[in-house]
This record gives C-alpha cells, structure tokens and sequence, in this order.
C-alpha cells in the first residue's frame, strides 16, 4: 500500500485520517463528504498533487502548509477562516474554499505561486470590503480567475468601493421605474 499513488474515500464517513499518514507516494486523495475535522495525519504526505476535502468539519488547514507539490486543493463547504496557512502553496493551480467563513484573502496575495491561468473559488464567504477592494484585484492583475459569487461583503459602513469592471451591468427597464430622476442620489 506504501507505493498507493491515488486513493478514492469519498461518502464514507471517515472522521479519522490517520490510517492514510504512512501513503507518502500517494498524488491524488479523495476524501470530500465525510466527517474529517482533523488533517494533522496528512501532513507528511508531500508527494500529494491533488486533494480532496469538500464538505467535512475542517476549520485548521496548518496541517497542509508544508504539503507544497499540491496543485490542487479542494476545501469547499468547511469551518475555514484563516488562509494563512495555504500561502506557501505556490504550486497551486486550482484552489476550492467556497461555503467556508474567509474574510481575509491577503494570505493568498502572499502566495506568489498564484499567477496567470491558475483558479481561486472564494463564493459563499464574508469577504471584507478589502479582501473585495484590494486582494481581489491584486490576485487578478496578476492573471488569476477569482470567483467571489454570492460572497456578502462583511463591510462594516454602507460604503463599498468596487472597480467598475467588477460589477455587473443594471438592468432597470423590468423593474417599471417612474420617475428615473430619482436615480440620481442613488
């Protein structure tokens, strides 16, 4: 088993991972919908290029900062806050953290391995007006295809400054508008 290269575990309800810490030739692991909550046995599995951990209960990803040959990391549907720890994977290609609790994407502007072509999904995510202000555009200024869908800002006042490029066209002819002039102040 040592020599694993690919191990499929999705939908099985696994809470403990510590059975997987000794596959070190392991590439791609699939562990999306189960009930892990703790990666720390994943750590030393430096050889993963690809892994899969959607819809679990993980809130700490320190565990995989070392893990830097992942090129794909999927962590959508989780307790995440804090990035912090994903800024030294600088050869990520693909990076799933969709429906978690992230407000601050700076720790991924630190990442200089995201660059052009390469995918950030951030939707579903408190974002702070910064993180939609200022690391947003960073990110794609440098090439990088953000998706920030359906993210409520978590701004603080009723001011959010956004780059006219980011925000979608308004469509008021449906909406029956008598007066237009009204508009003005809005």
């Amino acid at each position: 088993l040592t020599s694993l290269e690919r191990l499929f575990l999705e939908n099985n309800s696994i809470s403990d991972v510590t059975p997987l810490s000794n596959l070190t030739s392991l590439e791609s692991l699939y562990l999306s919908s189960n009930n892990i909550s703790d990666v720390t046995p994943l750590s030393n599995l430096t050889s993963l290029e690809r892994l899969f951990l959607e819809n679990n209960s993980i809130s700490d990803v320190t565990p995989l900062s070392n893990l830097t040959s992942l090129e794909t990391l999927f962590l959508s549907s989780n307790n995440i806050s804090d990035v912090t720890p994903l800024s030294n994977l600088t050869s990520l290609k693909w990076l799933g953290l969709g429906n978690n609790s992230i407000s601050d994407l700076a720790p991924l502007v630190a990442n200089t391995g995201l660059g052009s072509g390469d995918e950030v999904d951030v939707s579903n995510n408190p974002l702070s007006a910064t993180s939609i202000n200022t690391h947003i555009p960073a990110l794609q200024s440098r090439g990088v295809e953000v998706d920030f869908s359906a993210s409520k800002p978590a701004v603080k006042n009723k001011e959010l400054r956004m780059p006219l490029r980011m925000i979608e066209p308004l469509g008021l002819k449906k909406w029956k508008v008598g007066d237009k002039g009204r508009l003005n102040n809005f």
